[in-house]
């Protein structure tokens, strides 16, 4: 999640080697894991309950067999339009299937894009 230009200052901190600020927000912040479940349950909002379910740093999408690509491209359609972007390095996408129910799970979240 990129932090807003104005709020940049306020996470400034020194170290021998200068000083710097969080452009993005790091994981150590108090409240940031909060933070980042409300954003993704805005983000998500249109599929919660439907077909996806949020959890605090990945999510599912289960539907059956026959529309399971389809709403899995919905989603990264959605996370495109909103801005958000998974992390190639931090993200793994895994398939199971129960009769006719499929589920898939995204672990891992990039950052916000520049």
């Amino acid at each position: 999640m990129e932090i807003a230009l104005e709020d940049q200052l306020r996470t400034t901190f020194t170290t021998p080697w200068g000083t710097f600020c969080y452009i993005v927000m790091p994981f150590g912040l108090c409240n940031v894991l909060r933070t980042f479940k409300y954003l993704m349950n805005k983000v998500f909002e249109p599929f919660l309950g439907l077909f996806l379910q949020v959890f605090i740093n990945n999510f599912g999408v289960y539907s059956d067999r026959a529309f399971h690509l389809t709403k899995l491209e919905l989603v990264f359609q959605h996370l495109d339009s909103s801005r958000m972007t998974l992390s190639v390095e931090k993200t793994t996408i895994g398939f199971s299937k129960r009769e006719d129910d499929w589920t898939s799970c995204v672990k891992g979240w990039g950052s916000h894009k520049s």
